[in-house]
């Protein structure tokens, strides 16, 4: 096969791959379908991270954040709470089911140590295998520094607001031959279908190197400049500004309803 045959053949493909992805998610067939894997660019699938894939989504996450101490296994890594799993299968009336059945029966002393509202989604190819990753989950690191002075009951309060309000996208990444494929796209934009089938995620952020900014404005978020703090008063009811040195604050504001 020529060239040119050779990149018509990979147009059509990656334009066959695309129009699935698209049909489903207007369908609002994410469930059961992101069990199994929906289609991706580059002969890739999407699906739901599964426990077993724990090791790999630490090996990704590390890559993506450089934070070594994901490999503490005491650590948690989100896969698919169950919460999450309930509004992929019933929608957002599922999810606040689930959520608040999970919340009661927290003890608010450990609350801020336990992900009630994470996920992650890996990209795999035909025999299974994964070829990149993307994590999500509410900023839990950086809001114990702000709930620091609060009483107890206003403390649960705001991590309670932080669990529906944030979704912090913590690590994407995508196996270094495969790159510039599409393949990340894909994965933020299933990871957003996740967000509003479950109805969460007011403000839905992260954070970048100077080189990644372009990647995340393409996908529909607002780039602060380098250093500059947003706040994240609407989504939980105190100021609260979150930067990270020498990284952009990528973005997106949601309306999102409760009731």
């Amino acid at each position: 096969m020529g060239k040119g045959a050779r990149n018509r053949a990979r147009r059509q493909t990656s334009v066959a791959a695309r129009s699935a992805t698209v049909q489903l998610k207007q369908a609002g067939t994410l469930w059961p379908a992101l069990a199994d894997g929906i289609p991706a660019h580059a002969g890739a699938r999407i699906r739901i991270a599964r426990p077993d894939d724990d090791a790999v989504l630490r090996r990704y996450i590390i890559q993506a954040t450089e934070d070594e101490g994901t490999n503490d296994l005491t650590k948690p890594v989100p896969i698919a709470c169950p919460t999450i799993l309930a509004g992929l299968r019933d929608g957002k009336e599922g999810f606040m089911e689930a959520f608040q059945e999970a919340w009661v029966t927290l003890d608010p002393e450990t609350v801020d140590e336990q992900i009630l509202v994470g996920f992650s989604l890996v990209a795999v190819d035909e025999s299974d295998e994964v070829i990149g990753s993307i994590s999500v989950c509410p900023p839990y690191n950086f809001l114990n520094t702000i709930i620091d002075g609060f009483p107890p009951r206003e403390a649960h309060k705001i991590l309670l607001q932080t669990q529906m309000g944030i979704s912090k996208i913590t690590a994407v990444a995508v196996r270094e031959d495969l790159r510039g494929h599409g393949i990340g796209a894909d994965l933020v934009q299933t990871a957003l279908q996740v967000i509003r089938r479950c109805n969460i995620g007011m403000i839905v952020l992260g954070s970048c190197e100077p080189n990644r900014a372009p990647f995340y404005r393409r996908l529909g978020f607002t780039i602060s400049p380098v250093d500059e703090a947003i706040d994240l008063w609407m989504a939980i009811g105190v100021h609260a500004m979150l930067a990270t040195p020498d990284h952009h604050v990528f973005s997106m504001r949601r309306q999102v309803r409760y009731r």
